[in-house]
């Protein structure tokens, strides 16, 4: 049993190693922009109001289906009518029967059962319209999917780049401080054998507290962006770690392609905004046309 207790505990470590391990694997820049893009919550919510515009269309077509209402009631009331007309109103109830010339107040039970069927034979093209608007939705929609995905994987790209720089900023600053150090432990043995004034000492000093502190501002540039980096891949900032790759070497100029501004995702989203409000335009057109009902009860 302690063997076995032993055993187990041993296992936990080792999984628990293991787990670290896989967490603290660095990211490459592909890798980064990948892991945004999957758990960012910004493209899920895009992704879901691409499935809610879908359904839009879905219900726009049901306007195409007869429609039928069920009714059944049971009650007990007075013989009392109402004389004269009554204006539509959501106050007194309606009532059926005769009118009687006097007031009774015998009740009786009443019950009824009834069925209506209703379906628009012809519309003028207005169910067409309204489907063709929520087409224009969805489209707008998925555009809108590129539009979130090209700004999350810019973001994760740009925190990527900023951590590489900030490294960089960190290392030369270390290298600030070393030399500002040797600097200051050479003017101070050359004070304290009295061939340099003592006012060179107090300005090494000086430097090496510059130093220190711009060390100290580029080691929190760095973890700012790493935490900025943590938030768009879902990770913890301490287990951020980055493959610069062939980024920190020097890369020849090559010339860039020109893309078209009709292919870029926020082009492309507003290209589609305009269009879902013509289809909304046209389908308040297809509003002023009559409209016809065939009923059946």
């Amino acid at each position: 049993m302690s063997a076995l207790l032993r055993f187990s505990g041993l296992w936990v470590i080792l999984a628990c190693g293991v787990s670290l391990r896989a967490q603290q694997v660095p990211l490459s820049l592909t890798a980064a922009v990948e892991e945004a893009l999957k758990k960012y919550p910004a493209v899920r919510v895009s992704l879901e109001q691409v499935a809610a515009a879908a359904a839009g269309i879905n219900l726009a077509r049901t306007a195409y289906l007869p429609r039928a209402d069920f009714l059944a009631q049971i009650n007990r009331a007075t013989r009392n009518n109402v004389f004269g007309l009554m204006l539509p109103q959501p106050v007194i109830s309606s009532i059926s029967g005769p009118v009687l010339g006097t007031n009774n107040l015998t009740n009786v039970w009443g019950s009824a059962v009834g069925v209506l069927v209703s379906w628009e034979p012809f519309d003028f093209g207005l169910r067409q319209a309204n489907v063709e608007a929520a087409e224009s939705a969805r489209k707008r929609a998925e555009a809108a999917v590129g539009v979130t995905r090209l700004q999350v994987a810019t973001a994760a790209a740009d925190a990527f780049l900023t951590i590489l720089a900030a490294g960089q900023i960190v290392h030369a600053a270390d290298a600030g401080v070393e030399r500002a150090r040797v600097f200051h432990q050479a003017v101070d043995a050359l004070v304290k054998a009295e061939l340099r004034p003592g006012a060179e000492a107090a300005r090494a000093r000086a430097e090496v507290a510059l130093a220190e502190t711009q060390r100290i501002q580029a080691e929190q540039a760095l973890a700012v962006a790493r935490a900025s980096l943590a938030q768009l891949v879902g990770a913890a900032p301490a287990t951020i770690q980055v493959e610069p790759g062939r980024l920190l070497e020097s890369q020849p100029d090559a010339p860039l392609e020109s893309a078209r501004l009709a292919e870029h995702p926020s082009a492309r989203e507003q290209s589609l905004a305009i269009d879902e409000v013509k289809a909304r335009e046209h389908a308040l057109n297809r509003s002023y046309f009559p409209r016809f009902n065939l009923q059946a009860t």
